[in-house]
């Protein structure tokens, strides 16, 4: 009998995560400190906090405020609850107008990373030829592993990792799956050269030759091994249809 699964209940948020949150935005909490609130205090105590240093804790608010624990807890939800109610109403609250790409270049003799700002964000698969970073990184041909998002204090920055080489989707496919299975550290499947991890994956997910046999008028379902075969056959067709960038001085 398949296990049913039963939700837990939503915890309570804490309160130095709030707190972060609120720093993190100072624009917004800003809107809400020029606010008449009975939070308005707490919220002009937070405004003045640097959101790169540490953010005060709870009980070093409620000392400054001079108010008891049951009073900033108070304050620290409603204030929370309007910040959360002006992130979901006003599309204005937070503008990112800066874009910034960062291309994190993984070459075979070194790592660097590489700042500006595209036109247009690279796929994952899609190859960057970048011949001008060739004696840093000793390679000139680098195609797109993973993309990440990053909106902090009004910035948008578009982290792009980039390995050395050529994508190959069937060895993603295979690695996603090391990965589910366990069967290759995650250590070794991100840092390992692609030679030495094909060669891993080959011997955790060898190619089975099907056997020869008598032929059945039955139609039965296409065996695992047969319908791998055909996902290379279009993931071969796909690595040839994949984009390539060129990026130069």
């Amino acid at each position: 009998m398949p296990r049913s699964y039963q939700p837990e209940e939503t915890p309570p948020m804490k309160s130095e995560d709030m707190t972060r949150d609120l720093v993190k935005l100072p624009l917004v909490l800003r809107r809400l400190a020029g606010q008449p609130t009975e939070w308005q205090p707490l919220a002009k105590v937070l405004l003045a906090v640097d959101s790169e240093t540490r953010v005060p804790t709870g009980r070093q608010l409620q000392q400054e405020l001079g108010i008891p624990p049951s009073r900033f807890r108070r304050w620290l939800e409603t204030l929370y609850a309007a910040y959360l109610n002006q992130l979901e109403t006003d599309a204005d609250a937070v503008e990112f107008k800066q874009v910034e790409h960062q291309l994190i270049l993984t070459g075979s003799r070194a790592s660097q990373v590489f700042s500006c700002r595209l036109p247009v964000t690279p796929r994952v698969g899609e190859q960057l030829q970048l011949d001008f970073l060739r004696a840093v990184t000793g390679e000139y041909m680098f195609y797109v592993e993973s993309i990440t998002h990053d909106f902090t204090d009004g910035r948008y920055v578009v982290l792009v990792y980039l390995k050395h080489g050529y994508y190959n989707a069937y060895q993603h496919q295979l690695r996603e799956r090391s990965r589910f299975e366990e069967t290759i550290s995650l250590s070794v499947g991100y840092h390992a050269p692609d030679y030495l991890l094909d060669d891993m994956l080959r011997e955790r997910y060898p190619r089975r030759r099907s056997r020869p046999g008598r032929r059945s008028c039955l139609i039965k379902p296409k065996p695992a091994t047969e319908v791998v075969h055909h996902l290379e056959d279009a993931v071969g067709k796909a690595n040839c249809a994949i984009t390539q960038w060129s990026i130069s001085e």
